[in-house]
């Protein structure tokens, strides 16, 4: 088994009720295996932390069209139909995250994962996979670093100079078809720490 840790330096005096384990927006250091909930997913908010459902044009979620970079992603046709939904986490009224999470229209059209007003879903996209019938076996990410754009700078509240760390995030049912993408999601990188764990066997 191998788990990791992904974290910001902010605590929290007390365990928001519900809260799933995985709560780096709401914790100074968490952690959990495998197969427990991913980073990027929408958490059961504290006194002190809150989730921000983000206006993309007049939208904070989109119906949109796989662009080649996210059918890749996808391994989909480009073109197929998309539900973006765009998130800005915060820590007190500090935004921490910014992210875009996809997932694709065929399998949320008509369902309340379609609305935004049920976010954050409690137990995160695992539990949304679930509530269609579609079990989340394997999570995936990969991760990047660099400067800001002017977006991320805008939205973090950060200096132009201070880079931010990147990455990219998808559920994959037992099936082996990718139900949800997550790109990019963004933290400030001067105050996010990614710890490893790797268990090796003898």
């Amino acid at each position: 088994m191998s788990w990791g840790v992904l974290s910001g330096r902010v605590t929290c005096d007390e365990e928001p009720p519900g809260r799933h384990p995985w709560g780096f927006v709401a914790s100074g250091q968490c952690a959990l295996p495998d197969q427990a909930r991913c980073p990027g997913d929408p958490i059961h908010a504290g006194p002190r932390h809150r989730l921000e459902r983000v206006p993309i044009g007049q939208e904070v979620r989109a119906c949109c069209q796989a662009t080649p970079t996210l059918a890749s992603l996808f391994e989909c046709e480009v073109g197929e139909r998309l539900l973006a939904r765009h998130f800005v986490f915060h820590d007190n009224e500090t935004p921490t995250q910014m992210s875009t999470s996809y997932v694709r229209w065929s399998d949320v059209e008509g369902t309340p994962v379609s609305d935004p007003i049920n976010e954050p879903w409690p137990g995160g996209t695992r539990a949304q996979m679930a509530s269609l019938g579609i079990r989340v076996t394997r999570i995936t990410e990969s991760f990047t670093s660099g400067m800001p754009t002017e977006d991320e700078a805008k939205t973090l509240r950060i200096g132009n100079g201070v880079p931010v760390l990147r990455y990219t995030r998808r559920h994959i049912a037992d099936n082996g078809r990718i139900v949800e993408v997550a790109h990019p999601i963004v933290r400030r990188g001067d105050t996010t720490v990614v710890d490893f764990v790797i268990d090796l066997q003898a």
